[in-house]
């Protein structure tokens, strides 16, 4: 499955900007999350490296909300491997592919379902 963004703009940010995360839009594109880039980067600045290049490196993610266990995929867009982290907020889980992300979501998804109907 090939990723796509939903604006050449995202592309470009994604491929040569700063870091950042983009999220998944209703149409199942991703696109620049400017309000979770400024959290996470509050969040974890203060470890990263500080190591950037001209080309980003994709970190395909799988990020779970601790209060609500509900996961979502997020492409972080960095060279600053100590910029893809978990905290008390979010655990935040690395895949190799896209698709090995979105089958961890459909897993997670599938149990928190399970878990809230056995409640019942």
């Amino acid at each position: 499955m090939e990723i796509k963004f939903a604006d050449p703009l995202d592309e470009i940010l994604a491929k040569s900007g700063p870091s950042a995360l983009f999220t998944m839009t209703h149409e199942q594109e991703l696109q620049f999350d400017l309000f979770r880039t400024r959290d996470w980067r509050r969040r974890f600045e203060a470890i990263s490296s500080g190591n950037t290049g001209k080309h980003n490196t994709y970190h395909h993610c799988v990020c779970v909300d601790q209060q609500t266990q509900w996961p979502m995929y997020v492409l972080i867009t960095t060279n600053d491997c100590d910029l893809v982290q978990s905290d008390a907020h979010t655990s935040t889980q690395r895949c190799e592919t896209f698709v090995e992300a979105q089958a961890l979501i459909y897993q997670l998804k599938e149990d928190l379902f399970g878990q809230t109907s056995n409640r019942e």
